[in-house]
């Protein structure tokens, strides 16, 4: 179950039966899950964002033409990646893409609107359709025991 969000119910009972005792880290492993619970949804838990919300594009890698390849574009290109790498490890769930077409958030190719829930708490709105969690949010939960 570590790879879903699921009820806190549910995952105090899983993590329970499967842990050797130690109740110091199911403590930890439990706030953990709770906090990534209680935290207020945005549009960078589903897709890559900048620092003011708006939605990174993975940038196209330099040309396999080596005249186009310029030393300030392969600069460019390489901070342009480095942004976009730190934005995606900020995500928390997988699944989700982003139509600029028709500005739509999708999860499994069908529209999630992310206007209405922006700012309710996880548990609140993504419990029903349990998403995948990706490696950031696997290490909010499990890193520190």
């Amino acid at each position: 179950m570590k790879d879903k969000l699921i009820p806190m119910s549910d995952f105090v009972i899983n993590e329970t039966e499967k842990s050797d005792g130690n109740e110091n880290a199911l403590c930890i492993l439990f706030y953990n899950y709770a906090k990534l619970l209680k935290q207020p949804l945005t549009l960078g838990a589903f897709v890559p964002v900048d620092l003011e919300d708006n939605i990174l594009e993975e940038p196209e890698p330099p040309h396999t033409y080596a005249s186009e390849n310029t030393d300030a574009y392969i600069e460019k290109y390489n901070a342009d990646i480095a942004v976009y790498n730190k934005a995606k490890e900020n995500v928390l769930f997988e699944g989700f893409s982003w139509n600029d077409g028709t500005a739509t958030l999708y999860y499994n190719n069908s529209p999630f609107w992310i206007g209405r829930i922006y700012g309710e708490l996880i548990e609140n709105v993504l419990l029903n359709i349990n998403p995948k969690f990706t490696q950031t949010a696997k290490n909010q939960i499990y890193g520190n025991i």
